[in-house]
């Protein structure tokens, strides 16, 4: 679990969990520092605004999700065909490990990420994009590699539903370990059953 080290850290945690139970939109700048304990403009001082606080929560998690993602790619076998499995347990596991490594906090930004997820988050989705060319055009390559008989855009869109899949079952993932452990595996043999499905 992320720590309090700093006045910086508590106001990202103070938020992420703000914005995962109410809702960005319904959490304002001043609800903010008032849960962090914290005076009226010190928010402003370190963020500035609420879009950039917002980008900065869901950067500082990012980046322990798709090092993870990225590390499973490149340990696939190159001399053999990679399966739909593969790629669905590239996509669940990462964010199973990192819900059973960070708890409560693990599970809220999950959620936060899936509500930004659903309403096409302009902000999430710039993020995502820093990891284009290293985790995000490698997963699709992967895909294709599967041997799913489907078009690009076929492929495309069935991991856009599989993305999707995963964030909304992520939210109502368990805390206790064996529980998330077997939710995530039958997750990915949902998935890949559905990336593959003719």
């Amino acid at each position: 679990m992320i720590k309090d080290s700093t006045t910086r850290e508590r106001l990202l945690n103070v938020a992420e969990r703000l914005f995962a139970e109410k809702g960005v939109d319904s959490v304002s700048i001043r609800s903010i520092n008032t849960a962090a304990q914290l005076s009226p403009g010190i928010l402003h001082y370190h963020f500035g605004n609420k879009d950039t606080l917002l980008e900065a929560i869901i950067a500082r998690r990012m980046d322990e999700i798709m090092i993870h993602r990225e590390t499973m790619i490149n340990s696939l076998d190159n001399n053999a065909a990679p399966t739909t499995n593969n790629v669905a347990a590239i996509l669940v596991t990462p964010l199973a490990s990192f819900a059973c490594n960070n708890k409560q906090s693990g599970l809220w930004y999950l959620k936060l990420v899936a509500s930004l997820h659903s309403n096409k988050s302009q902000i999430l989705n710039a993020v995502s994009q820093r990891y284009q060319d290293r985790v995000l055009n490698p997963l699709q390559h992967v895909l294709e590699a599967s041997g799913a008989d489907l078009s690009a855009k076929q492929l495309s869109l069935r991991l856009s539903f599989a993305t999707s899949t995963l964030l909304q079952s992520a939210c109502d993932w368990s805390l206790d370990e064996a529980e998330l452990n077997l939710q995530a595996t039958q997750l990915i043999t949902f998935i890949a059953a559905g990336l593959s499905a003719k």
